[in-house]
């Protein structure tokens, strides 16, 4: 029986050229479908094995830093594959204080096995593309992220799930060194750049047009009402819920904030140029099947 095809994505009209955004939300859907996959090892902890299989024996906090995973959880991760017997862990020759992680056979075998699994899995987060589409995705990311993309072993290296996870992780980063000088994150400037396309309009609405649950919504519009960046007034068709919209200085910051992302975008873009970045957000789009709210 064929898959369905996951639901259309509704982006907010600023939001839709936005390459870190579009980054995030098909990240979403990555995971969504690795987590239907219930792949064993977790792709996660593959892509760990496969880097090591890919150039050799790592310290632990270069591991982590290349693959960008908190240190602490790289710990966790690493004690897990210890324990399978995918990895093997021994003290750095060159640092006592250190060690060296290194792929083990059974590494290599449970890479294999699970080959098919994430090669179907990747199949699925691309359905929507042509075959020819697929390659020019995979072509414009691994351009876009240029030296940034750790080297790994197969199949890992073929799937355009790795390099949209990759490029995902690269550009949340560069914006939310971007948006620390106004005093945003990235999710911060996500629901007021939405409250603003949007109007007046509920938390629910928000919520679902950026495919965040209610009180992950509900902690974010605390804090920027807090900060009386975001006001909440009553809906006028139903009393029982709150309208929401940004306040003069609210305004005054997403503008600030804007102009920001967007010379962050702008310097991550350089290796593929603003043509580059035009069409890769529309394959992006293409592959959520996304429109734009009103």
């Amino acid at each position: 029986m064929p898959v369905p095809q996951p639901a259309e994505t509704i982006l907010s009209p600023s939001l839709a050229d936005n390459i870190g955004y579009l980054l995030h939300r098909t990240f979403q859907q990555v995971q969504a479908i690795h987590a239907e996959a219930d792949t064993r090892p977790h792709p996660r902890e593959l892509a760990i094995v496969s880097r090591l299989l890919a150039i050799g024996p790592q310290p632990q906090h270069e591991l982590a830093l290349v693959l960008s995973v908190n240190r602490s959880v790289m710990v966790h991760l690493l004690d897990s594959l210890e324990r399978q017997g995918l990895v093997a862990r021994e003290r750095n020759p060159h640092d006592r204080r250190s060690h060296l992680v290194s792929a083990t056979e059974g590494g290599a075998a449970a890479l294999a096995r699970a080959a098919p699994e994430m090669l179907a899995a990747d199949e699925r987060v691309t359905e929507r593309l042509s075959v020819a589409k697929r390659d020019r995705l995979y072509a414009l990311l691994g351009a876009l992220l240029g030296p940034a993309l750790p080297d790994v072993a197969a199949p890992i290296s073929r799937t355009v799930t790795y390099r949209i996870a990759r490029a995902h992780f690269l550009l949340a980063a560069r914006a939310n060194r971007a948006l620390q000088p106004v005093g945003l994150d990235v999710r911060e400037y996500g629901l007021m750049t939405s409250v603003r396309d949007l109007g007046p309009c509920s938390q629910h609405e928000i919520a679902t047009r950026l495919d965040v649950s209610g009180p992950v919504i509900v902690e974010l519009v605390d804090a920027l009402e807090a900060r009386n960046l975001v006001m909440r007034e009553r809906n006028q068709e139903d009393r029982r819920s709150y309208a929401l919209r940004l306040s003069a200085e609210g305004e005054a910051l997403l503008t600030r904030a804007s102009t920001a992302i967007e010379a962050a975008l702008t310097e991550a873009s350089q290796e593929i140029g603003r043509a580059g970045m035009l069409r890769l957000a529309a394959l992006l789009r293409e592959l959520l099947g996304a429109g734009t709210a009103g």
